[in-house]
């Protein structure tokens, strides 16, 4: 995980602190009795995801479906995880929350997409976000070296992650549609988004079943308030409004 990519996943977590419900937690790893899913609890972990391999290689009826609550993680690991699935046609089903990594790259890589009724599947930014700028000026403030290394690190996670959905035939915008200026004005300062089924389609995520024949996330989050944004056909221009509102010592 770069840099930049540290202090947003804390600045996420950070917000969601009073939440009780959405705590971020160890990550574990384990088999359903059945065998037929693999369940992972926690943020994104390399140890974890090595665990998840491990357990579908040794297994010796394959399961068919990870079933994940998670706050996501390093971009990193979130398309290793997405490209493993990907890779072996899993179906995924989100059991409480997948947000951040896990909603810009583990649930769009999945075959067949399940969510309960007051799931949560929130979105908060990636490569393309229209405040890096913004932020690496305000981290780094006359430290050029640092800010010319922070914005190499963002120029190629953006290569990776456009390649990352290329793989997997979704739109890489969904990561950032939420962020367009219309979004900001009426949310400043939200810490994340979350999309209707249809939008979710015309993004290239197919395949979504509700569990309970509907899906009401808004009924479970009302803190921090995040928010329904909608399809969008090009990146947010940049902004030097930092989103999430936070600020920097120097």
């Amino acid at each position: 995980m770069n840099t930049l990519q540290r202090i947003m996943c804390g600045l996420l977590l950070v917000a969601l602190a009073g939440c009780a419900s959405m705590r971020s937690n160890k990550p574990t790893v384990t088999l359903s009795p059945n065998g037929s899913d693999i369940v992972y609890n926690g943020e994104l972990d390399a140890s974890a995801i090595a665990q998840v391999q491990t357990l579908y290689a040794q297994a010796t009826v394959k399961p068919t479906r990870l079933v994940i609550n998670s706050h996501g993680g390093s971009s990193r690991l979130g398309m290793a995880l997405g490209d493993f699935i990907h890779d072996k046609q899993l179906d995924i089903r989100v059991d409480g929350v997948c947000m951040s990594s896990c909603a810009n790259y583990v649930f769009p890589a999945a075959r067949h997409k399940y969510l309960g009724e007051r799931d949560a599947l929130l979105w908060h930014g990636g490569a393309l976000q229209p405040d890096w700028e913004a932020l690496i000026k305000a981290k780094w403030k006359n430290k050029p070296a640092q800010q010319e290394q922070a914005r190499e690190d963002i120029r190629q996670w953006a290569v990776n992650e456009q390649a990352f959905f290329e793989r997997i035939g979704v739109s890489q915008l969904v990561t950032v549609c939420g962020q367009q200026p219309e979004w900001i004005k009426a949310y400043p300062q939200a810490p994340g988004f979350y999309y209707s089924p249809e939008d979710m389609q015309r993004f290239g995520i197919h395949d979504i079943q509700f569990i309970a024949h509907r899906w009401a996330p808004e009924e479970t989050i009302t803190y921090p308030r995040f928010f329904k944004a909608s399809f969008c056909s090009a990146p947010p221009p940049p902004t030097d409004e930092i989103l999430c509102g936070c600020k920097f010592s120097d």
